[in-house]
């Protein structure tokens, strides 16, 4: 089970930083504002998203033991039962991130997109479609931070996750191509939508699995890190700009009477 302090002090430190990308991202939403109850509709889709993700991580943790584990099955642990191959290092993380992590968590969070713009006059534009993203990837992660399972998580871990608000990027990226799928009716940019957050979440969450495992693998979650950390640097100057954007900013007529 999560460590009690350490949810705290992810809380204390991801709250703040999520609430802060909020009003930045309000800010520019003051001449149109969402209606009334969606940016809470926009949390709450994120929140539930994370629930599942969460449930089955457990779920593996404490039937099997973790995907290390299960992979190898009882004959392959060693005598102190903890030592893992190299090899299966690498096929659990590969497992954990593409498959428990990145696909499921970014299919859970299209589908609270697709909800949230259902509301009326929440998406009137491209724009309202990238913050829409963004939104519920904070909600996701304002829960993940909390409720966040791995028994052997410690300390940097937490301080780590709670100061990459990274699922803020992939839900801008989500929304970006959900909007262009909405203006154009081209239903290949809602595969982008699911497929672009997915393999950078799944890539980041890979390096992050295997961090400890040698050097190279140091420097691949560097590289992934530093990658996430401009991306999202590159989302923020974008965002600025597109809401100044005649071409984000144009209406579209997602609710036809």
């Amino acid at each position: 089970m999560p460590n009690i302090l350490n949810m705290l002090i992810g809380i204390a430190i991801s709250l703040p930083i999520s609430v802060a990308l909020i009003l930045w991202m309000l800010h520019y939403k003051k001449e149109r504002r969402f209606p009334k109850g969606a940016v809470w509709l926009m949390l709450l889709a994120g929140a539930i998203a994370c629930i599942p993700p969460i449930l089955v991580g457990l779920g593996v943790n404490i039937i099997g033991g973790g995907v290390s584990k299960l992979l190898m099955g009882p004959e392959g642990m060693t005598e102190g039962g903890t030592k893992v191959p190299a090899g299966t290092q690498i096929l659990s993380a590969a497992i954990n991130a593409f498959l428990m992590a990145a696909l499921l968590e970014e299919v859970l969070k299209f589908v609270g997109v697709s909800v949230v713009s259902k509301k009326r006059d929440t998406i009137q534009n491209r724009f309202d479609a990238v913050l829409c993203g963004a939104i519920v990837g904070i909600g996701f992660q304002i829960l993940e931070d909390a409720l966040y399972v791995d028994p052997e998580a410690g300390m940097l871990t937490t301080v780590v996750r709670a100061l990459t608000p990274f699922h803020f990027t992939f839900g801008a990226l989500m929304g970006l191509f959900f909007a262009e799928a909405k203006a154009t009716g081209k239903k290949g940019y809602y595969v982008l939508a699911i497929v672009i957050p997915f393999l950078l979440h799944g890539v980041y969450d890979f390096a992050s699995d295997l961090v400890s495992l040698n050097d190279f693998t140091f420097v691949l979650f560097m590289i992934a890190m530093l990658g996430m950390i401009a991306l999202t640097i590159v989302m923020m100057v974008r965002i600025h700009k597109w809401s100044k954007s005649e071409k984000m900013l144009a209406p579209l007529d997602l609710y036809k009477k």
